[in-house]
């Protein structure tokens, strides 16, 4: 998933009185105007720098299809025990996935590993084109934060973490719960008026909210604090900026590996265990 680093860090939200108020000490919320301008040029990157933002969006999605097809969401475990099973070919011609163009998928993939690939396929495509469009058109500064394609960006992140949400949890409820909440951050995204620090509490929380049930699983500890160092070291990428406007498409590339770590979480919950049973079994068929 995907975090956008400009939606988390942004400490240039001032309040900018209108100039036609005389009554500052009682200027109402609804008056008050982000000043994105300063945050904007602040972090303005050339083309090349941008484009590699871009490109570096795109091997993300392509790694989970590769996952969903490959088959490595069944271990040599599921396998080993699969053939502890005696089972007639016949009782599974019907439901085993038989395909040639696909030798290594024999059932349907979980759903919790879908879901992965659903979010990250969501959340590509909207972060390419903003990118793409700071290289190629759009000029630096306001224009860029205000630009619907970079609204398309961060609502982006928050339909990612909904998907992520059921990856890591399993749960239909826990991501009714989570669609509740990032529908509303999204909503506001489009809104007229751009309110950064409100829209980067609302991310970190999506995040907090999709890897929090790494941490009441067995065993989660460990990939909750594996996840969170990725996400840490990318963030700091981005704030100490150690290679200046190519440190964004660094964090991206740094982020590619939270994905492993979801999909064996993944593999691990209840609800991706039918699955890779049947799974198990279908290619345990298809070696006879």
């Amino acid at each position: 998933m995907i975090v956008n680093p400009e939606a988390l860090w942004s400490s240039d939200e001032q309040p900018v009185q209108d100039a036609n108020s005389s009554r500052s000490k009682s200027t109402s919320p609804s008056t008050k105007k982000v000043d994105t301008g300063a945050y904007s040029y602040g972090r303005s990157m050339n083309p090349a720098q941008e484009l590699l933002n871009a490109f570096t969006m795109v091997p993300p999605p392509f790694y989970c299809l590769y996952f969903l097809l490959s088959g490595n969401w069944i271990s040599s475990e599921d396998l080993a025990y699969a053939r502890e099973d005696k089972i007639e070919s016949n009782d599974w011609d019907d439901v085993c996935i038989q395909s040639s163009l696909f030798p290594s998928l024999h059932f349907m993939p979980p759903l919790p590993i879908i879901a992965l690939f659903i979010g990250t396929t969501l959340h590509g495509p909207c972060s390419f084109l903003y990118h793409w469009n700071c290289a190629m058109s759009l000029p630096a500064g306001p224009a860029r934060i205000e630009h619907w394609s970079r609204r398309m960006d961060q609502a982006g992140i928050h339909m990612c973490s909904v998907f992520w949400s059921y990856a890591t949890s399993g749960s239909w409820a826990y991501v009714a719960v989570n669609a509740l909440f990032n529908m509303d951050c999204m909503r506001k995204q489009f809104e007229e008026q751009i309110v950064p620090r409100r829209n980067q509490v609302r991310i970190f929380l999506a995040m907090l909210a999709y890897t929090a049930p790494l941490l009441w699983r067995d065993g989660g500890v460990e990939p909750f604090c594996r996840v969170w160092a990725i996400f840490i070291v990318g963030i700091w990428l981005f704030v100490a900026y150690p290679i200046g406007g190519w440190s964004h498409g660094a964090f991206h590339v740094v982020i590619w590996f939270v994905l492993p770590i979801l999909f064996q979480s993944a593999c691990d919950l209840p609800a991706s265990r039918d699955f890779i049973d049947m799974a198990g079994r279908c290619a345990v068929l298809r070696e006879e």
